[in-house]
């Protein structure tokens, strides 16, 4: 199993997160130069892609979502 991508930000080498990768349905990398997190799929099948979390979606107290 290769443990290590070229990270899509920077170019350099980024090395799996074993942890939060074992616990997940992708494989997580962190990049040794700039620290960007990036994902792929577990069975390889595609570049690394960068993480990007989406930010909470607030509600009001009715439930309606803004």
């Amino acid at each position: 199993m290769n443990h290590e991508v070229t990270c899509p930000g920077c170019q350099g080498t980024a090395q799996r997160m074993p942890v939060v990768s074992d616990i997940s349905f992708v494989d997580f990398y962190q990049c040794g130069n700039c620290r960007m997190i990036s994902l792929t799929p577990k069975n390889g099948s595609g570049p690394a892609q960068p993480f990007k979390l989406a930010p909470a979606q607030s509600e009001t107290p009715t439930g309606e979502v803004l």
